[in-house]
This record gives C-alpha cells, sequence and structure tokens, in this order.
C-alpha cells in the first residue's frame, strides 16, 4: 500500500471516530446536532473564503499575465516597423560609369589569349 492510502485511510477514520463520539456524548442530541451543524457550516464557510480568495488570486494572475502579454504584442509590433541594427534603404538611381572605348579595347587585347599560328 501507498503512503497517501494509508494517510487518507487514517484521515477517514479519525473523522468517522470523531462524529461517532460525538453522537455518543453524555450531552443531549439536540445540542450535539446543533453543535455538528454549526461546525459544518463553519467549514462550508472557511471553504467558501478560501475557494473565493484562489479564484481573487487567479483572476488577478490572468490579469497580470494579459498586460504583460499585451505589453509584449507592442514591443513586437514596434520592432517590426522600425527594426534595429538594420540600415535603411536609401533610395537611389543607379548610376552607370561611361568607360572609354579605348580602355575596354585595350582590357580586351591584354586578357586574349593568344592563338599560335600554325
Amino acid at each position: 500500500m501507498s503512503t497517501g492510502k494509508i494517510m487518507t485511510g487514517i484521515a477517514f477514520g479519525a473523522a468517522i471516530g470523531s462524529l461517532l463520539g460525538a453522537l455518543y456524548a453524555p450531552e443531549k442530541g439536540s445540542k450535539t446536532r446543533k453543535k455538528l451543524s454549526k461546525k459544518g457550516t463553519e467549514y462550508a464557510d472557511e471553504l467558501k473564503n478560501r475557494f473565493n480568495e484562489l479564484l481573487d488570486g487567479l483572476k488577478t494572475d490572468l490579469m497580470e499575465g494579459e498586460e504583460k502579454v499585451e505589453e509584449t504584442m507592442v514591443q513586437v509590433k514596434k520592432a517590426i516597423k522600425s527594426p534595429t541594427g538594420v540600415p535603411k534603404a536609401s533610395p537611389r538611381k543607379p548610376t552607370i560609369k561611361k568607360v572609354p572605348s579605348t580602355t575596354i579595347a585595350s582590357a580586351l587585347k591584354k586578357n586574349s589569349p593568344k592563338i599560335p599560328v600554325v
């Protein structure tokens, strides 16, 4: 048997034992029932309060999470609109250099392979 099952059994047995002890107490049954009812109401109220505190905490966490997500989305949109580290392209017209024809002809003569004449 696991430890969890043993502890659950002990807790369940203690609850039943205290209930039976209260029912067989020397007081009148009506007084005992009132005590049990009062304790049950107290436990139910405490459980409701704790549950409401848990829900309030979860709502707060959820709202904070939503705010963080919205802030992150704004930052991402800004980064997309103007990324940092990327140079902005300036509109330029392409320039064409004019090379004199004599330069081209001399470059061709220098770089042309020499074909042996047979």
